[in-house]
């Protein structure tokens, strides 16, 4: 593991419990709202610059297999998104919410990149028309990829 990675996680450790607080705030408005709701806690969140341009996250087994059930072999109806940034300093840390309108479901989770750490990140996010989410597993056995279709929202 990088230095840069470490020090970009320790920054987030900082503001991780209150961004899982701002998720959990989000999902409850969706749920009174009649959604139906997953909330994903990803153990390692890291940016990709090369093919599809995005963020990697790494949940517990348990969170991917209920995210598969979500999801029923249909992540592309799953193709609305917002995202809820959070106040941080040298940090870009936010809340996505991934959304199927046709099922009434939607996903959290929060992600995070250092603007300038991650120079490499940024420059790809600019000149692409999308952004990519992908949810994993530890060993990458197993995965889920989501499409957010304005990289502006993901830039400082």
């Amino acid at each position: 593991m990088s230095r840069e990675k470490i020090n970009r996680s320790n920054k987030a450790l900082i503001h991780w419990e209150d961004l899982l607080d701002d998720v959990k705030t989000i999902a409850s408005e969706y749920e009174s709202d009649g959604w139906e709701t997953l909330v994903l806690h990803p153990g390692d969140v890291s940016t990709v610059a090369e093919g599809n341009t995005g963020f990697r996250l790494v949940v517990p087994k348990s969170e991917l297999e209920m995210l598969g059930e979500a999801v029923e072999g249909d992540e592309e109806s799953f193709n609305e998104f917002e995202l809820h940034r959070a106040p941080a300093e040298d940090l870009f840390l936010f809340v996505v919410v991934v959304k199927s309108s046709d099922h009434n479901r939607a996903i959290f989770f929060p992600a995070y990149y250092d603007p300038e750490t991650d120079e490499e990140f940024v420059t790809a996010v600019r000149e692409q028309g999308s952004v990519f989410s992908e949810i994993t597993n530890l060993d990458q056995s197993q995965r889920y990829s989501f499409c957010h279709d304005d990289p502006s929202l993901f830039l400082p």
